[in-house]
């Protein structure tokens, strides 16, 4: 199974998650999902309740946690706070954000990297990219 995945999106009007399928595939042990809400925007505007719809709408074999943020913290806290949360909760998982969409293998190859690294006191992340 695997590992738990936090998920952070935004209330872009146009938001689609197109990593929420892929994740799904991958029947994570729990899914987190941070929903970052424009401060000057409010928590009821269109774009963030489609945002809370779409993922109170995920169909799901797994546990899933959400957490909204709203309120004038910059993006940068907000994504702090939302990757703080997580690890509040979770030993060690994955995190991404909602415009990434990662190959199926990349599930495979985060629990490997896991697995190997987890006693490994020089290594703090794994990272995986490919423009």
């Amino acid at each position: 199974m695997t590992p738990p995945v936090l998920v952070i999106i935004s209330d872009r009007t146009d938001w689609e998650p197109p990593c929420l399928d892929v994740i799904r595939a991958a029947v994570p042990s729990r899914l987190y999902v941070a929903v970052i809400c424009s401060p000057e925007k409010g928590d009821t505007t269109a774009p963030c309740e489609k945002a809370r719809a779409t993922v109170a709408a995920v169909d799901r074999p797994f546990e899933l946690r959400t957490f909204v943020r709203v309120g004038s913290f910059g993006e940068r806290l907000a994504l702090v706070n939302a990757v703080t949360w997580f690890f509040q909760n979770e030993p060690e998982g994955l995190v991404l954000q909602d415009d990434c969409v990662p190959a199926p293998e990349f599930f495979s190859f985060c629990e490997w990297a896991l697995a190997a690294y987890r006693d490994e006191k020089r290594v703090w992340h794994v990272n995986a990219r490919n423009l």
